[in-house]
């Protein structure tokens, strides 16, 4: 599937800003929604995204976010909701710990079995495996693993050394 368009929900300096950059080169037109757009001016000029009040806590803002892309026939073909513990915690530990990501798509193969399902796949890259064991040491990301599990009905971690 083809995507033109993104909207990430939750929009920050972390997760959502790797996104938004990867979107961007992937040509999809981005629209950034955050609480305050301020911290997000200099990726908006960086990516091109709009940016665009909403407090995702709350369900007029969300209906409002909806409407008006609607409205401006901008409605997205891909959201993704970042707006949580985990997503925000865990881009910026990845990125403290020399972490990048490199694939954020859904599947187009099965990875674990012909039975199994997945929504989304995510490929991140650390530049050594004591890197990686650095996000898993990092104090905010155990206190944000918890929305992780909250989250996902399943995961599988595949490391891979080389």
């Amino acid at each position: 599937m083809k995507f033109n368009s993104a909207l990430i929900v939750g929009a920050g300096p972390g997760l959502g800003a790797s996104l938004a950059r990867l979107f961007a080169v992937n040509d999809l037109n981005v629209t950034l929604a955050a609480r305050s757009t301020d911290k997000l001016l200099d990726l908006c000029k960086e990516t091109g995204a709009n940016a665009v009040e909403c407090d995702a806590s709350k369900e007029t803002d969300v209906e409002r976010l909806f409407k008006t892309m609607a409205e401006q026939n901008l409605l997205p073909d891909l959201v993704v909701y970042n707006a949580s513990g985990y997503a925000a915690a865990s881009g910026d530990c990845l990125t403290k710990a020399g972490g990048k990501f490199l694939l954020v798509s859904e599947p187009v193969v099965p990875f674990f079995g012909e039975d199994e399902r997945w929504d989304l796949v995510v490929i991140g890259s650390y530049p050594s495996a004591e890197a990686l064991l650095d996000l898993f040491e990092q104090p905010a990301y155990h206190a944000a693993y918890v929305h992780r599990t909250a989250g996902c009905e399943k995961e599988r971690v595949s490391i891979c050394l080389g």
